[in-house]
């Protein structure tokens, strides 16, 4: 009995050990009837031709509960695994793996731009009749991470994360990008995540927290959005060039939105001390980044714009938000987004009469301008700034010029909404060497205010609204409290006025307040208040 006793403390003991992670490194890029591992979960990857394919390497990671790593052999040069459309796709990950392709000899490790690090291993979908690149499947693939691939030609999505498949990192790759730059699009999204969360695309933060590791990844040419997460939080997204070349210029957008996301706090673009986590995203057919959901974080990003420079026209808006809570730029200057060439808003906050967006920051961004000292002309179709129905928002020192020099609408800043703060923004002009100031005119009014309560300007924040191609300031409503403001003055006090009136006040109520705003050089009326005005 000592004996039995001890075998099945043996036993026991084994059961409770760690699992233990195992590499394997894929030697051939090769895809067939033969391809298949031979007996998954021996510990060995190999196909009855003894090599290490890719499909092997997955079937027999899967075949444990261990975080496996794969590898690919350093000889590798532009390795292309196209898969046979006979063995279908890859089989869906379902344990945690670690796809790691930057240790082939030929990919540039060491690279800190994007173009400079072309993967070394490609798979390719081209063959097949349906089906996604890399699935992972369930809860049990949480943790996993691909590194330097190209994904391409697909039809369906690039890579997709499901049913509870949480903390995927993908970074280094090319997502619908061929090495070389040429198109590879998938046939639906570049990246699919649905109801999982915490994923993170593109750089990664280094363990001191201080500064970013790893490159981000070239997500374009897809047929869907590049990024799609839906039902899906706290992900974030830095460093990524979306609708655009890895050489940072070109027109590759994708077919949809190049960020789609639904949920919360997400974050897209960061900064420590640099704007380097940010995104550049430009020519997406439906838009640039749209979110519907509350606590989001968007920083840095630049849309419309390449990476190399040389602006690029996207279709829709800039940004779109629905929901409450956001963040669009903070309080600190290096947290804006810069957005050129966008056919619709900016900015848009509430996208109908009906759908609000409430308790909102739009902060420090800089539409319609290169941000420098003398900057292109630029322009969109739309408002810089559009809440469309939104209350309780706060959009505080944005530079705002150029909207609406292609035709629509073209107001720098336009808020239908009760309790909003618009204070600190410049509109309409930019500041240029030696105090003088140059007209950027939007074609409508610099800020246009629909709604009750409202505050436009404070003091030490004023808004700065010259060089308009109609009236500076126009508000319709009860109870807003319209001071401090520079109406066709710099900041400098230099003369930049506004095409038409410099302030014009809808007023049939109680509680309106204007005062000590500098109001000058308009061609039309400083104040006109219209209706029964009580002050």
């Amino acid at each position: 009995m000592k004996t039995l006793t001890f075998i099945i403390g043996v036993f026991l003991s084994l059961l409770t050990q760690p699992l233990v992670a195992a590499n394997f490194t894929v030697d051939i890029a090769a895809d067939d009837a033969d391809a298949h591992d031979t007996n998954p979960g021996d510990g060995v990857c190999s196909d009855t031709l003894g090599y290490c394919t890719l499909r092997a390497a997955i079937e027999e990671a899967n075949a444990t509960a261990a975080a496996d790593v794969i590898l690919f052999d350093s000889g590798f040069v532009g390795a292309r695994l196209v898969l046979a459309t006979s063995e279908g796709p890859l089989p869906p990950i379902s344990t945690p793996i670690h796809i790691l392709a930057y240790g082939i000899a030929a990919y540039n490790s060491s690279a800190t731009l994007l173009r400079d690090a072309p993967p070394q291993f490609t798979i390719d979908g081209n063959q097949l009749n349906s089906g996604n690149g890399l699935i992972f499947s369930n809860a049990n693939a949480s943790g996993s991470v691909v590194s330097a691939l190209a994904i391409v030609n697909f039809p369906s999505d690039g890579i997709v994360m499901a049913l509870g498949a949480d903390n995927i990192s993908v970074n280094r790759s090319y997502i619908g990008v061929n090495p070389d730059g040429t198109s590879g699009g998938n046939g639906g999204h570049g990246i699919n995540a649905a109801i999982t969360d915490s994923h993170n695309i593109g750089k990664t933060r280094h363990s001191n927290g201080n500064s970013f590791v790893s490159l981000g990844n070239v997500i374009s040419h897809n047929v869907g959005s590049g990024i799609r997460l839906f039902d899906s939080n706290d992900n974030t997204i830095h460093g990524n060039l979306i609708g655009i070349s890895p050489t940072g210029s070109g027109d590759r957008g994708n077919g949809e939105f190049g960020i789609y996301m639904y949920g919360d706090n997400n974050q897209v673009g960061d900064f420590i001390g640099t704007a380097e986590a940010g995104n550049f995203i430009a020519a997406n057919n439906s838009g640039g980044i749209s979110i519907d959901g509350d606590n989001n974080r968007i920083y840095t990003n630049e849309l419309g714009k390449g990476e190399t420079g040389g602006f690029i026209n996207s279709e829709g808006h800039g940004i779109t938000v629905l929901g409450d809570a956001n963040f669009i730029g903070t309080g600190q200057e290096i947290s804006g987004n810069k957005i050129y060439e966008h056919e619709g808003a900016g900015i848009s906050l509430g996208i109908t009469n009906t759908s609000e967006a409430n308790n909102n920051f739009i902060m420090n961004n800089t539409i319609g301008s290169a941000g420098s000292s003398f900057p292109l002309l630029l322009s969109g179709s739309s408002n810089g700034i559009k809440i469309t129905n939104g209350n309780t928002n706060v959009i505080a020192n944005n530079r705002v010029i150029n909207s609406g020099i292609d035709g629509g609408d073209g107001d720098g800043i336009y808020v239908r909404g009760d309790l909003n703060s618009v204070t600190g923004n410049q509109v309409g002009f930019v500041d240029i060497l030696f105090g003088s100031v140059a007209s950027e005119p939007n074609t409508g009014y610099g800020i246009y205010i629909l709604g009750d309560g409202n505050t436009i300007g404070s003091e030490g924040l004023p808004n700065l609204v010259g060089g308009n191609l109609f009236t500076g300031i126009r508000t319709i409503g009860d109870s807003n409290a319209i001071n401090y403001n520079h109406i066709g003055v710099g900041g400098a006090f230099q003369p930049i006025g506004n095409e038409a009136s410099g302030l014009v006040v809808t007023h049939n109520g109680s509680g309106l307040e204007i005062k000590e705003n500098i109001i000058g050089s308009n061609l039309g009326t400083g104040v006109y208040l219209i209706g029964d005005v009580i002050v």
